[in-house]
């Protein structure tokens, strides 16, 4: 059984809400689709976050429906999950009829694997849920969690690799944005990461997994099969000081950029790269002559170089800090709602804090505690 496997599709019209940054996941999408009628797979696997919100408008259900559909006419099913972002009782995936829910479900393959999985879950489920016994015969698990393993306690993670049920051998995962494959101890981790760039942060490089299963007791074949998506650009005023410098070597970055996108057949929307440039905040001169000269050519981003002075005081500063202070607004959770005191408060805080769409996150959790009575 030949599996290709993705996550974090985030199909939506853009990325950046304030940024004319248009295409991206569904030209990914498409992409998935086409390795998988390429590669003749069995089926395709989706770890969640398929759809960036839970309200959608129509060009993201249209562009999944169309994906689905393809899939469809070539006799490939779909396995999926679902992450925080579009999480609802009734997934858009089952717009597809060969599409198959796996939260709380088991696949069986004919080579004897069984596939289970589980929607997005706050901590409490997620940990009731891999302790169930009807995940004691299980060997892939697919979810779409945050990690303690990839994104530490920073995270607040709802799980670690080592809950995971011994049996299991290996976990797909969703959430986490980087493709990797690392084995954990016994457990074999794949996490596809993203489809297509999030942020500006991340590896713009991206994967689908190619599983193919043979007999139980044969190890799977599983090799990374490339994405080809819009291209980032760093530059630094401490590489190239002068602006005549920073100005030829931006420009040979981006005519490589150019050459990228007509190689692999981006469309036009994704031939303007992401430019980063990082300067020292005094250099306001190269800052306004670098966005007059590249403003046209691509969507430029800038950062200021940290210097000993600021580093110095920040360093003085963390000093005082305790490691829970140091993170944001998850961490302030700790300080200002106690979880043993006020267990209800706090998953609401937590659950408001982690979601994307925060109105959708509180409706969630009052049915779950109308349902748990």
């Amino acid at each position: 059984m030949r599996l290709l496997i993705s996550s974090d599709l985030h199909l939506s019209d853009r990325i950046w809400k304030h940024r004319p940054i248009e295409g991206d996941s569904y030209h990914s999408w498409q992409q998935v689709v086409d390795l998988a009628i390429d590669h003749n797979v069995d089926a395709v696997i989706l770890a969640g976050d398929i759809l960036d919100k839970q309200a959608n408008l129509a060009t993201p259900v249209q562009q999944l429906a169309q994906g689905l559909s393809r899939l469809n006419e070539q006799g490939i099913k779909v396995f999926y999950n679902q992450g925080q972002h579009e999480y609802q009782a009734q997934p858009w995936v089952s717009l597809s009829s060969t599409a198959v829910w796996l939260h709380e479900n088991h696949i069986q393959t004919r080579e004897g694997w069984k596939i289970s999985g589980c929607d997005y879950q706050n901590e409490e489920k997620l940990q009731a849920f891999l302790k169930h016994p009807s995940l004691e015969e299980t060997d892939i698990l697919v979810c779409h969690q945050v990690w303690l393993e990839f994104m530490g306690e920073m995270g607040k993670p709802q799980g670690a690799f080592t809950d995971i049920p011994a049996n299991v051998q290996y976990l797909i995962t969703g959430d986490y944005h980087d493709h990797i494959c690392q084995k954990f101890g016994e457990l074999v981790v794949l996490s596809p990461g993203s489809t297509h760039l999030r942020s500006i942060a991340e590896p713009q490089d991206k994967f689908v997994f190619l599983m193919e299963l043979g007999d139980r007791d044969e190890t799977p074949k599983i090799q990374s099969l490339p994405l080809y998506t819009r291209r980032v650009i760093d530059v630094s005023t401490k590489l190239y000081p002068s602006f005549k410098e920073l100005k030829e070597q931006t420009q040979r970055l981006i005519d490589e950029a150019v050459e990228y996108a007509d190689e692999h057949k981006l469309p036009t929307s994704l031939h303007m790269t992401l430019i980063r440039l990082t300067h020292e905040s005094e250099q306001t001169d190269i800052v306004n002559e670098f966005q007059k000269t590249f403003t046209a050519t691509g969507h430029l981003f800038y950062k200021q170089y940290r210097t000993a002075e600021t580093v110095n005081e920040g360093l003085e500063i963390l000093k005082h800090l305790d490691a829970a202070d140091r993170v944001g607004m998850l961490n302030c959770l700790d300080k200002y709602v106690d979880r043993q005191a006020e267990p209800q408060n706090y998953s609401l805080a937590l659950a408001l804090l982690q979601s994307p769409d925060p109105e959708q996150a509180l409706h969630r959790w009052i049915q779950e505690q109308v349902n748990d009575g």
